[in-house]
């Protein structure tokens, strides 16, 4: 009898996938997916036995009924990682640390990437390893070998898989060694007796957390190559793999003919050419960490992409990645580059490939369903298309955290060019994982990074800094350019009584006498709203607009194009009232910007909302402090707001200034509070001391308690707790609960989703639904769903907003803002 690994309900012979068929095919997708970076024959050991267990007869019994109560209730991930150690676990050196990563991918690859070592000193791995229930091991294993695959292919690949983490684990070595701490300011400031702990933590940590970085870069070409392989039988086609060359020479033609072809006006237009043109000459230089510092309105976006496009050809890169902060941005920008790349292009069997991808979020799916993660398998994979726009959220998703819709995607990172626009917006509590993961992805995954911004954050004063390239800068600093720029002057307000949203709003009607047009920006959503109804009240007839993430970012866009078409006309007032969204990415220009106080950086990022384009020699933007902002959930804002206060009283005169910036940033990172931050505190954990960024690397805690515990700790390459720290690890704070809203189009696709689609055409639905979403927290999703306000589709694995919930000005309310239509 042939040894299943999956049944369909489909004619021969597409209805039965055998397993040997399985794990071969899944073995070749995983090694095309780890050969850049040198590992193929690792993410082949793992494809080759990762479903071991379904060769068990409990399994084979049954695959072939129809009880679909048994679902994931038989185990069959244990045995091929079982295999693996008991053969090759207890042989030290690389021979163990391609065993150990091979047995967590293969333990976790139907769920999160297990701990090794929990962080109470619980030896997790062994657990799972040698589980209480009966697997048939044994019987399973002999069957698995004698049947699919033969027990000389699997050491083959483990021996295979050793000489290469051989040659990757000096180069990580090499790396970390090359970085020492002592170079850092953190280090020169610590008292001479913690200088050695400190340069111990430094390396030991640094290498696991390397390695944890490895393991995880195995998981996810594991966990994509079973989906894809899956997805594709299931579907009758050829599994895709993530590797295809890309004619970069191609799209930068295209690139270079549109940019040459668009307007050349403006007295800024000289010094913009100059940046783009030093940033092109840039790319011709190796892998490594790099920085684009250029005043707001310097024309960063065009000048990056053509660095970015350049070093994808000359480095024959698969990807070229462009990350926002925020939707808004990447709504805005993606639009900007679409107009200047090709729509497609022709592989070599001349079929058509889209050039760009532009992906927001994931809508929130349950994958512990057989439908959800069939819905999972078809999102996006950041595959096919060579140019991908996205979050920050959806990279440090793949990065961080424990879904593997997020994980499968870290593959493709490999290899590519990666652009941060605003990087000075990464949250304070992730600087030491983000920091650490891009030197990973620079020096080990061979990655080009470029960190864009008005306000370049220095790392170097941080435990855990950035390691740029000799000389990063694509653009030297320029006084006269930086002067070229200077369009507004700061006027500082703050030492006057806090504003009400309704002073607020009176002291914007003032300005409007003089300033016909402006933006004001607050910190929170609430104060946004409240503002907003408070010049609605005061000022019925003036042109009004509200901005934040409440609205689907295609409401934001439709906001931002009636906002740019009416700003050419003096004659009409117009008040635009945000959250700091706008601050970045959306090329508006105001006559004057009232701001709430905030980080430095925020600051500047809204004075690039003034007078833009140079319209005029110089314009203000007003500084305030807004008594009805609630930061509690907002630290960063909070720890901002005292740095800043701490500049006002050094550079009184011009808070934009290079120098004003950094000391800025040195107050900022420098308190004690920001010390014990930026590891990412645990949020279970009684000590702040205890962070993600130590459970994904040395995990101390987890060693310390394992040693009370046992006597001892066991002699292994890895002891992260993986899911531990993953589960916790959450992009945007308090929650993230992505749900569709019925505004525009969105109202036709949730109309298309209660129509119970097929699952391969809910992938394609929830991919067109993007600009449709809001992302709530997790106490708004808990009040809608307290009051009925959301319902769901596709069989409770996809959630949507009633329309009473959703106003045409402010977008998702908590509150009934019509009357309610219930869709049943």
């Amino acid at each position: 009898m042939k040894i299943l690994a999956h049944l369909f309900e489909d004619p021969p012979p597409w209805n039965e996938q055998s397993l040997t068929d399985h794990c071969r095919s899944v073995a070749k997708l995983a090694s095309v997916s780890l050969e850049s970076i040198g590992l193929s024959q690792l993410g082949y050991l793992c494809g080759l036995v990762h479903d071991m267990g379904k060769a068990s007869p409990d399994f084979q019994t049954y695959i072939r009924s129809e009880d679909s109560s048994l679902r994931g209730k038989i185990n069959h991930s244990t045995a091929g990682a079982r295999y693996i150690w008991e053969r090759w676990g207890q042989h030290p050196g690389p021979t163990q640390l391609a065993a150990q990563i091979a047995v967590i991918s293969i333990l976790s690859h139907h769920g999160h990437r297990i701990d090794v070592l929990s962080p109470n000193g619980e030896f997790v791995m062994k657990k799972r390893l040698f589980p209480h229930k009966d697997i048939a091991y044994e019987k399973t294993r002999d069957l698995f070998l004698s049947q699919c695959i033969p027990a000389s292919e699997i050491e083959q690949a483990v021996t295979q898989a050793s000489h290469e983490l051989t040659l990757l684990c000096a180069k990580i070595k090499s790396c970390v060694l090359g970085h020492s701490p002592k170079d850092n300011l953190f280090y020169q400031s610590l008292p001479a007796k913690e200088k050695t702990d400190e340069e111990n933590y430094y390396i030991h940590q640094s290498l696991r957390y390397f390695l944890g970085l490895i393991s995880r870069l195995a998981f996810s070409a594991l966990v994509d190559a079973d989906w894809e392989d899956t997805g594709a039988f299931g579907e009758h086609r050829c599994p895709q793999p993530v590797r295809e060359s890309v004619p970069w020479d191609f799209l930068q033609s295209h690139l270079e003919d549109r940019l040459s072809a668009l307007p050349q006006k403006g007295r800024l237009t000289p010094y913009r050419r100059q940046i783009s043109d030093l940033c092109l000459s840039a790319a011709q230089r190796g892998p490594g960490i790099y920085r684009l510092s250029a005043p707001t309105g310097g024309g960063k976006t065009f000048a990056s992409l053509r660095y970015g496009i350049a070093c994808c050809k000359n480095q024959h890169a698969p990807h070229l990645f462009y990350i926002a902060p925020f939707r808004s941005i990447l709504s805005q920008n993606a639009g900007s580059i679409q107009s200047v790349l090709p729509h497609e292009y022709r592989d070599s069997q001349s079929s058509p490939h889209p050039c760009v991808l532009e992906h927001h979020s994931d809508v929130t799916v349950d994958s512990n369903t057989q439908e959800g993660e069939a819905m999972i398998r078809h999102m996006q994979r950041w595959d096919r298309c060579p140019v991908v726009l996205t979050t920050t959220v959806q990279l440090l998703n793949t990065l961080f955290a424990a879904p593997r819709q997020n994980v499968r995607r870290m593959a493709s990172l490999v290899g590519s060019v990666l652009i941060f626009d605003e990087v000075q917006s990464i949250p304070a509590k992730m600087q030491y994982l983000f920091n650490m993961a891009l030197n990973f992805l620079a020096d080990v995954c061979g990655c080009t990074i470029l960190l864009c911004t008005a306000t370049q954050p220095e790392s170097q004063h941080l435990a855990f800094p950035l390691w740029p390239m000799p000389q990063p800068d694509l653009v030297p600093f320029s006084v006269d350019r930086n002067e070229a720029f200077r369009r507004t002057r700061v006027l500082n307000m703050v030492s006057s009584p806090d504003y009400s949203c309704k002073e607020i709003a009176q002291l914007t009607l003032e300005k409007l006498r003089d300033a016909p047009h402006i933006l004001v920006v607050l910190n929170t959503k609430l104060a946004v709203r409240n503002l907003y109804q408070a010049l609605r009240e005061a000022a019925p007839d003036c042109q009004l607009f509200h901005l934040s993430t409440s609205q689907c970012s295609s409401h934001r866009e439709h906001c931002i194009r009636e906002i740019r078409d009416a700003l050419p006309d003096p004659q009409k007032p117009l008040i635009c009232v945000s959250t700091p969204l706008i601050e970045a990415g959306v090329d508006l220009s105001f006559d004057c910007v009232i701001r709430s106080l905030a980080g430095l950086d925020s600051i500047a990022q809204a004075a690039g909302r003034c007078n833009r384009h140079g319209e005029s020699d110089i314009r203000d933007v007003l500084l305030i402090q807004c008594r009805e902002e609630s930061l509690n959930r907002l630290p960063d804002i909070r720890w901002g707001q005292e740095a800043t206060l701490a500049v006002l009283d050094s550079h009184p005169a011009d808070l934009l200034s290079p120098e004003a910036i950094q000391m800025y940033y040195h107050r900022y990172f420098l308190t004690e509070q920001m010390k014990n931050t930026m590891g990412y505190p645990l949020p279970s954990a009684s000590s702040e001391s205890q962070t993600l960024f130590d459970l994904l690397g040395y995990n101390s805690y987890g060693l310390e308690a394992c040693r009370e515990e046992n006597g001892g700790i066991p002699s292994l390459p890895l002891w992260q707790a993986f899911e531990t720290a993953e589960t916790a690890f959450e992009a945007i704070e308090g929650g993230g609960h992505t749900v569709l809203v019925p505004y525009g189009k969105g109202e036709e696709l949730i109309e298309k989703l209660a129509s119970n689609p097929p699952i391969y055409e809910i992938g394609r639905i929830l991919r067109e639904a993007q600009p449709f979403c809001v992302t709530l927290f997790e106490h708004e999703y808990k009040s809608l769903c307290e009051k009925q306000g959301l319902y769901p589709l596709a069989g409770g694995s996809i959630y949507a907003l009633q329309p009473c919930f959703y106003d045409d000005a402010i977008g998702v309310c908590l509150e009934p803002c019509s009357s309610p239509l219930l869709f049943v």
